[in-house]
């Protein structure tokens, strides 16, 4: 499982305390690429189309009525552009109740 099938769910799972649920995308690509971008986008937007739909439940049944927060796991440090991407993602899923984090594979969460 990849950033780049986006027909697939990486992770999901209850946080510690099962207020969220967390849906995981492994990010292995590196941000020169002005295509990996797009591809990064891609899979935020399948799964906010999960999340939107309300049928993320019936992939995963704890979902239920819980909020869901989207937790991109890179492997490469964010250059500049990356910075600003992923600043443009939570800025746009801030109004539909969808969380947005990021880290780096090195980070606990």
């Amino acid at each position: 499982m990849t950033v780049e099938q986006t027909d697939i769910i990486d992770g999901i799972g209850m946080e510690p305390g099962g207020s969220r649920v967390a849906m995981l995308i492994s990010d292995h690509l590196g941000w020169g690429d002005p295509n990996d971008l797009s591809v990064r986008a891609a899979k935020i937007e399948a799964y906010m189309g999960i999340v939107l739909s309300r049928s993320l439940a019936d992939h995963y049944p704890p979902a239920a009525d819980k909020p869901v927060v989207i937790k991109l796991i890179y492997k490469q440090v964010p250059n500049d552009e990356g910075v600003r991407f992923l600043a443009s993602v939570a800025k746009q899923l801030q109004g539909t109740g969808i969380g947005f984090e990021h880290g780096s594979l090195m980070l606990d969460y």
